[in-house]
């Protein structure tokens, strides 16, 4: 999508209204804020900590990073999480607009949640028999003196 010095969004490609699920009526001419409805951990960002508003204050790349994930809410009150990048369109040191490209990754999120669910389970799974063993050798140790066999 491309927006321009007053933040308005001026164009945007068939992949960006596809993912956002809406017309190019429905977002173009839009203030980007208003036609972007990006979230941070689902917390809605305010005008002010916008992404493309931070670029028209700084006129500094604004970008996805490991602990700040975006998401989009969409029309249909779906959240789509997305790897978010504004950059600044620049003529020397006078804004033109800016550039927002985002990215879909709702299936690497939802492969990176199964992981982490993967692990949890087996390590749970490891350290239940682990702990029934270490149980019944603290048994056995408590009970007093301890056959060859039983050792």
């Amino acid at each position: 999508m491309t927006v321009n010095a007053t933040g308005r969004v001026t164009d945007a490609n068939p992949a960006a209204l596809q993912v956002l699920k809406c017309t190019g009526k429905e977002c173009v001419g839009f203030n980007a804020a208003e036609a972007l409805d990006i979230r941070v951990h689902h917390k809605r960002v305010t005008k002010s900590k916008h992404p493309v508003s931070l670029v028209r204050k700084t006129k500094k790349t604004v970008q996805s990073t490991p602990d700040l994930n975006f998401s989009i809410m969409r029309a249909d009150n779906i959240l789509i999480p997305v790897l978010l990048v504004v950059k600044p369109l620049m003529d020397g040191k006078k804004l033109l607009g800016a550039i927002i490209v985002f990215q879909d990754v709702k299936e690497q999120r939802r492969v990176d949640y199964l992981k982490s669910e993967f692990i949890s389970l087996a390590s749970h799974q490891l350290r239940t028999p682990l702990s029934s063993l270490q149980w019944y050798i603290e048994l056995l140790n408590s009970e007093g003196k301890v056959s060859k066999e039983q050792r």
